[in-house]
Formats: C-alpha cells, structure tokens, sequence
C-alpha cells in the first residue's frame, strides 16, 4: 500500500500543528469552500471530488475535526472492492440527516451503507453501549459493535477478536480523536474514555493487515485561539497525530519489506 500522507484543511488547524512537516505530503486546502461545516452541500462534494481525484485513497488522510468526518464517504466512494470499514469513534454517525439531500458528518456511515454497494460491514469501536443499541435494527445486520464500555472492562479481549479478522477481507480504518479521553485529545465533541496507548494497541493488528486499503483520522479542535488553554489542546492533538502517523508509517514500511 502506497503511504501517501495526505492533510485536509477545513478550518486552517494544520497551521497549528506540526506533526506532519517533517514528510512529504499532500496539502489540500479546503478552507474556502463554503457548505463545509458538519454538512456538505452537493455542489461542495463534486468539488471535493475532483480535489481528491488525483490522489489514491491508499495511505492515511487528515481530514481535520469531526465536523467533516463525512469525508470519509468520499474516500470510500473511491474503493473499486468490497471492504470492511473499521471505524474508532465516540458516535455512531448513523443520524437521519434534517436535509435528505446533505451529507452530514452525523449521517455518513448510514448514508454510505445505503449508497455503496461495496462496504459490506461496519466495525464500530467505542461508542457507548446506549448509542449502538440506538442503532436502527436493518442496519444491524451489517454492524459489528464494541462499545466503550466492552473496551473499559477488557481490552485484551477486544484485542484478541480484532487480532483473528480474517486477512482475506479487504479493511479501511476511519478514526475520530473522540473516541479518546480527554487527557488525550481534545475535541469539539462529547468524547469517550479510551487511552491513547490502548488505541494504539488496537490499531497494531489492523494497521498490519495485509489488505489495509487506507486510514484517516479527524478530531481536531475547533480553531479558535481565544479558547481557555487553546495552545495546550491544540498540542494535545499534535502529539496524538504524531504517534498515530508514526505508528502506521513503521507498521506499514515493515508490511512492505515483508511483502
């Protein structure tokens, strides 16, 4: 898998940090495209596909804070196989959009079940157990949960069955930094209880997998330097960055020695 390293700029937060200046990268600036926040309009999505046209969905992708984790749909829509998406995040994103024709960054995961015909499974991983047993019962059937609750009590566990998917099915990885606590990350949204190590370690056996199709990651803090202890947050992120992009980029330079 190609390790492109790819940064979405919606809200000019890349600015503030740093953990991606040391690589090459791609740098998209998204920042001036209006119909952005938490929902994309269609004009606005044609436009984020033509932006992302050029680019393979293999490698990881920064797709800023989860106000635009409905990017991921948009990487997705450029998977030509049937997969498996693996998504760490504090919130099913599975809401009924108020506007049918909009994607939203609450919406995404029910509307590409509805609308991509090659995602074939959901494995959500650490929403509360009350937000996944809120999950509609038709999609059910195509989703696989571990609530945070699960992860709390045994990790090692989780671990395990994360560890014995099969290695024959295709996998995405999406992550939302909500997932984590907040002594990891800081969000604009409601976040879960989930160590930054203990991430990590449920990530290794995924980002080995040899038919890892492409990560991204959003979560990111709202831009606003007037914020109480803005600069400490915004290095929070930073940090976390730093350690995820590190740790797929090893993982994946060894899957490519040995294959």
């Amino acid at each position: 898998m190609k390790q492109t390293t790819t940064i979405m700029n919606f809200s000019d937060i890349y600015y503030q940090e740093h953990f991606y200046e040391s690589l090459d990268y791609n740098f998209l600036d998204c920042s001036k495209l209006e119909g952005t926040n938490c929902y994309c309009s269609n004009e606005t999505e044609q436009i984020l596909l033509k932006m992302l046209s050029q680019i393979e969905p293999s490698g990881i992708h920064f797709i800023d804070s989860g106000n635009y984790h409905y990017v991921t749909k948009l990487w997705l829509g450029k998977l030509l196989i049937p997969f498996t998406l693996i998504l760490f995040d504090h919130h099913p994103d599975m809401q009924p959009t108020l506007i049918n024709t909009l994607t939203s960054c609450g919406s995404w995961v029910k509307d590409t079940l509805e609308q991509n015909p090659n995602l074939k499974q959901v494995i959500l991983i650490g929403a509360s157990n009350e937000l996944c047993q809120s999950i509609p019962l038709h999609y059910q059937s195509k989703i696989i949960y571990f609530t945070k609750e699960s992860i709390q009590a045994n990790p090692k566990k989780i671990l395990a069955q994360l560890r014995a998917l099969p290695t024959s099915h295709p996998i995405y990885i999406s992550i939302d930094k909500d997932v984590l606590c907040s002594q990891d990350a800081s969000t604009q949204w409601s976040q879960g209880t989930m160590t930054l190590p203990v991430l990590s370690q449920l990530l290794s056996p995924l980002l080995s997998h040899p038919k890892l199709l492409g990560i991204d990651i959003c979560g990111e803090q709202d831009n606003n330097p007037l914020l109480p202890h803005f600069e400490e947050q915004v290095q929070k992120n930073d940090t976390a960055n730093r350690i995820l992009l590190t740790q797929y980029l090893s993982l994946a330079r060894l899957h490519s020695k040995a294959s």
